[in-house]
């Protein structure tokens, strides 16, 4: 827990700095902080990595357990309903996970929204990232030859990059909401200008 609350440690300077803000919280602060964040995201981001990685076999152990169907298409239909079900919770997993990191994290918390522009960014970033990562490695790499070559540290590299490419996309998503963020200063002080005149 310690280790992984690092990372959303050094969110934070990322996120002020994003945002033009000074830091003015103590050290143990930032920490205490980083790690219920790391908690709270944890959880958002577990349920959508199972709902993503394991939603098909889920669906179809389910599907293999119901035994009596009012009509017979029924379970067809209920798989369709599920996929979609699926990828609309994954967002909104995401999103939420997202806003606790993008809300709380910075020096000047900013307003909680049930939906930003870099939250609805990095969780769809996420969904295609991560489904063309897993694409990737299914069809790609030679997973045989690569354990050869690499032992047990070949999913360790393959967990690294995937951590990697998740970092990158809540970094962008941070950057579209500061951006966002100074955009509407600027609009509420020229709005403010134009009602002095």
């Amino acid at each position: 827990l310690w280790w992984a609350s690092v990372g959303f440690s050094g969110m934070v300077g990322d996120l002020n700095r994003a945002l033009a803000i000074q830091e003015t919280r103590s050290y143990v602060r930032i920490r205490l902080l980083a790690i219920g964040v790391t908690i709270l995201v944890s959880l958002f981001v577990i349920a959508s990595g199972i709902l993503l990685f394991f939603g098909d076999w889920l669906i179809q152990l389910f599907l293999q357990s119901i035994t009596v169907t009012p009509y017979p298409s029924f379970q067809a239909h209920l798989a369709a309903i599920y996929t979609v079900t699926r990828w609309i919770l994954i967002f909104i997993f995401l999103n939420i996970g997202m806003q606790i990191v993008y809300s709380a994290l910075p020096a000047r918390p900013l307003p909680w929204t049930l939906l930003s522009p870099g939250s609805a960014i990095f969780s769809l970033c996420w969904i295609l990232g991560s489904s063309g990562f897993a694409v990737f490695v299914n069809r790609f790499v030679d997973y045989e030859i690569y354990q050869e070559l690499y032992g047990s540290l070949g999913t360790l590299i393959l967990l690294m990059l995937w951590l990697y490419l998740s970092s990158f996309f809540l970094l962008i998503g941070g950057e579209v909401n500061s951006q966002v963020n100074l955009f509407r200063e600027k609009l509420g002080r020229n709005a403010e200008q134009l009602s002095l005149i």
